[in-house]
């Protein structure tokens, strides 16, 4: 459950929050801006905490077992997620633009979305996991129901957040501006 509650709910919240503000933080105004980002930071530190709790359970629950493909999952969905948050944390200042800010632009925005499906799928197939280890419609009502929901809903409620509102012109004059910082013609 803390992990649903984590990868299924409060962090693909995050990002969708990041990907409604993304580049147009600043450009959503004087108080959508702000708050999409500390909304942003919010959730995914709160799912962050929350997922740490839930592998130290798991931890402690498995460790007279063998960990398999959904716990290997899970490990280095966190993994990678530690990385983010210390990214995140650590990040250089958007002026001046610099390579490492590039880099970390990169690296967060590639890998922060990439990780939170990862996560929302983890959470699908724990959901699946759970209902054959119990085989009982509490299982399925109480854990894949739920994850397959949020799963639509996030990779829906993202896909329309990341690309309604910016022009095409703009997003291309980033990417070229990201081009021209890292050496690229």
């Amino acid at each position: 459950a803390l992990m649903w509650i984590s990868w299924g709910f409060l962090m693909p919240l995050g990002a969708v929050a990041a990907a409604s503000g993304g580049e147009r933080f600043q450009k959503r105004g004087p108080i959508w801006g702000p708050r999409l980002f500390k909304v942003h930071r919010a959730l995914q530190t709160l799912g962050f905490v929350v997922a740490l709790v839930g592998v130290m359970y798991g931890m402690s629950e498995l460790a007279s077992r063998r960990l398999k493909g959904h716990g290997k999952i899970g490990i280095l969905t966190m993994t990678i997620a530690t990385g983010l948050m210390l990214s995140g944390i650590l990040k250089p200042k958007p002026e001046p633009r610099t390579r490492a800010r590039v880099a970390f632009e990169i690296f967060h925005k590639t890998m922060g979305p990439a990780m939170t499906v990862a996560g929302v799928l983890n959470c699908v197939f724990g959901g699946y996991l759970a209902l054959h280890q119990e085989s009982s419609l509490n299982a399925l009502s109480s854990f894949l129901v739920p994850s397959v929901f949020t799963a639509v809903l996030f990779l829906v409620a993202f896909v329309f957040a990341k690309f309604t509102g910016t022009p095409p012109a703009e997003a291309a004059g980033y990417i070229d501006l990201q081009a021209n910082i890292m050496g690229k013609p």
